[in-house]
Order: structure tokens, then C-alpha cells, then sequence
């Protein structure tokens, strides 16, 4: 099992996190207050949380998640060309 923390000196608490997260998790709290863990053990590793909190204060421990890289099609049908 992961544990699962919010960095409070980071998180904004703009709730994204609590969103996203498909098994209750995490909890919105009012007035921009730090977004709380409230049920740690039905964490699933899914990483919505860690991918959509833009002030990266979701931390997932002995886990090191690699941020997803995206490419637009035309860059990468130019990258294509060039090699």
C-alpha cells in the first residue's frame, strides 16, 4: 500500500486532486484550506491526483511516478521528417 500525503506548505487547496480522484481519497476543504487525505487505505495508485495538481503538492511515498509527456501529432510528424 502507498501512502499518500499533501504537502500544505504547496497545495493551494483548489480541490483538483479531490476531483479526480475515483475513490474518494482525498477531500476539498472550504475557503482554499489544504486539500485533506481522508481515506488513505482506498488509494489505488491511479496518479490522477499526482498528474492534475499544478502546484505538485501530492506526494505519493516509495513511489516515483514519471510526469506523462505529450506530444502534438504535427511536432511529431515533423520529429518524423527529420530523422
Amino acid at each position: 500500500m502507498v501512502q499518500i500525503e499533501v504537502d500544505e506548505s504547496l497545495c493551494k487547496g483548489c480541490g483538483m486532486c479531490a476531483d479526480v480522484c475515483p475513490t474518494g481519497v482525498l477531500e476539498k476543504q472550504e475557503n482554499f484550506e489544504p486539500t485533506k487525505v481522508v481515506n488513505p487505505d482506498d488509494c489505488i495508485q491511479c496518479l490522477s491526483c499526482l498528474e492534475i495538481c499544478p502546484a505538485y503538492a501530492v506526494i505519493h511515498k516509495e513511489l516515483i511516478p514519471v510526469r506523462r509527456l505529450q506530444i502534438e501529432t504535427s511536432t511529431l510528424d515533423m520529429i518524423k521528417k527529420i530523422l
